[in-house]
This record gives structure tokens, sequence and C-alpha cells, in this order.
């Protein structure tokens, strides 16, 4: 069988990977944009996001897949996305030293 472990940095948490989304400034439909990515928080869509991409939903409280659950609860590590940039060039420098994108 397949162990599966949730690493976990030195402060505790485990790396998430970040999505996002915005609305243009400029965009022509800017009231159904705010729709849409309300409706993309809600427990509903969270779920189904969840489900199928076998994901942690990003709002607590979402249901997760059963598959998902029973990893374990996800501690997210809380360093700032303004800290982990801080690094973003030494870690691409990195990258490219040990050749990890062939």
């Amino acid at each position: 069988g397949i162990n599966v472990v949730l690493p976990t940095f030195a402060k505790g948490g485990t790396h998430v990977n970040v999505s996002g989304a915005a609305i243009a400034r400029h965009a022509p439909n800017k009231d159904n944009a705010v729709k849409l990515l309300e409706y993309l928080v809600s427990d509903e869509a969270q779920a189904i996001y969840a489900k199928a991409n076998f994901e942690y939903p990003v709002k607590k409280g979402a249901a997760v897949d059963p598959v998902i659950a029973a990893l374990g609860t996800l501690n997210v590590d809380p360093t700032p996305l303004t800290e982990i940039a801080k690094h973003r060039k030494a870690a691409s420098v990195l990258v490219d030293k040990v050749g990890f994108d062939n």
C-alpha cells in the first residue's frame, strides 16, 4: 500500500499551492465577475472543486472528499507569501543548478 505523509516545515505546517482570482479594473461585466468569484468560494462550489480535483478546499468548513479526508487534517504552513517571494530568485538558481526541471 501507499502511505501518504503530509510534510511539515520547522515552524509547522504543510506547503500549499496558491490559487487566486482578480477582476480587471475595466472589466465590462464587473458585477457578474463578482458574483462568479463569490460563488467560487461558496460551500457548494468549494465542495465540487475539492471533489473534482481531490484537493483540500480553500474555505474552512467546506466538504472535503472522503479520499482526501482520510489523509488527515491539513495544517497549512503559516509563512506569508511575501516571505516566500523574497527567495524566488535563489530558488530558481538552485533549480537550474541541480537540473530539477529536466
